[in-house]
């Protein structure tokens, strides 16, 4: 049973991190702003609001201020092609994000991480249980040229 919430874990991670970076970058960006913070919806002092859009709305979440991960701890962002065709991104992290990524959700379990890309919120998911691995393969709704375009922008980063 803990290997199965290990893998839904991973994977509720996996696209939160990057599934929706196709969302945040455009042809003209030459990089691209990723952080990590943790969300709530409620508000509270030194948090910043955030308005997320969602398909039929939005929501609105407040962030702390503390910023967990960067594009800085992605050493590779490449495309893959998935069993039933979708594209998806394969995140490699460095060994300090993936260290970074372990703590945070070690100490976190039960809060949402946040997805920032280039300064809007894009998504928020659940931490159910710790994530160490370094490989994140990145699911999701994104068109291979948005996906493309993200990598190859992280992948300048990176460099």
């Amino acid at each position: 049973m803990r290997d199965h919430t290990w893998a839904r874990t991973a994977g509720v991670v996996a696209a939160l991190i990057a599934g929706v970076l196709c969302i945040g970058c455009s042809a003209d960006d030459p990089n691209v702003s990723l952080e990590i913070r943790i969300v709530q919806g409620t508000p509270a002092d030194h948090l910043t609001k955030m308005t997320m859009v969602v398909w039929g709305g939005q929501w609105t979440y407040y962030a702390r201020d503390e910023v967990l991960l960067t594009e800085e701890d992605v050493i590779t962002a490449i495309v893959v092609t998935q069993d039933n065709g979708a594209p998806a991104m394969r995140l490699t992290l460095s060994k300090e994000g993936q260290e970074k990524l372990l703590r945070v959700t070690q100490n976190n379990v039960g809060s949402k991480l946040g997805v920032i890309i280039n300064g809007r919120l894009q998504c928020a998911s659940r931490i159910d249980a710790p994530v160490d691995t370094g490989i994140v393969m990145v699911t999701g709704h994104m068109l291979e040229h948005g996906a493309k375009r993200c990598s190859r922008a992280l992948a300048r980063g990176a460099a």
